[in-house]
């Protein structure tokens, strides 16, 4: 790598966004998007991207299971694991009740005081989860347990006078092959 790949490296590792890193390791500003798409492309380029996050995530202890066992926190906390209900039916958030696991979950609480205009006080107590349906989503993403969609095959037909239609999942595969040409044409730039 030359001395700028390596800097935009190391300004990528501080913030993944490929345009702004590419400006900061003194790179222009002109086409900047594209220019860093390139850059992220080229393997020696890309091989001290991953490196760099696996040393960051062995640094502080980030593993895939590590990753998942958040997911599951937030994805199965629920708002009465935080919750303490009398017999009476008076209810009382007591944050210590939810298991370790699940506290992770918990984004904000906030208490509020209240005067009445009769001069009585009351305090109210609210309780913000993270985000559950994302939760989820990424989970079961990662763990595929969904089917994925359909495909859809695109075949060459003929029309009643004899010509044939486009054939749009020709066009398709040559697109994709163009696109992976230019890969290979821009490796070998700065």
């Amino acid at each position: 790598m030359t001395p700028r790949q390596r800097r935009f490296v190391a300004e990528y590792l501080i913030d993944p966004n490929a345009s702004q890193a590419f400006v900061r390791a003194g790179y222009s500003r002109k086409h900047a998007r594209r220019s860093a798409w390139r850059l992220m492309h080229i393997p020696a380029v890309r091989a001290g991207i991953e490196a760099g996050q696996q040393e960051l995530a062995a640094a502080f202890r980030v593993s895939a299971e590590r990753v998942i066992a958040e997911y599951v926190s937030v994805a199965f906390a629920s708002v009465t694991d935080f919750l303490d209900i009398a017999e009476d039916g008076s209810v009382r958030l007591d944050l210590e009740k939810a298991p370790p696991e699940k506290r992770g979950a918990v984004a904000d609480v906030r208490t509020e005081e209240h005067q009445s205009p009769d001069g009585g006080r009351s305090r109210i107590l609210r309780l913000k989860l993270a985000p559950k349906m994302r939760a989820l989503d990424a989970l079961s993403r990662h763990l595929g347990l969904f089917a994925p969609r359909a495909t859809v095959t695109l075949t060459r037909t003929l029309k009643n006078d004899g010509v044939a239609e486009r054939d749009l999942a020709a066009e398709l595969r040559e697109a994709r092959e163009r696109v992976a040409s230019w890969d290979s044409r821009f490796a070998e730039e700065d």
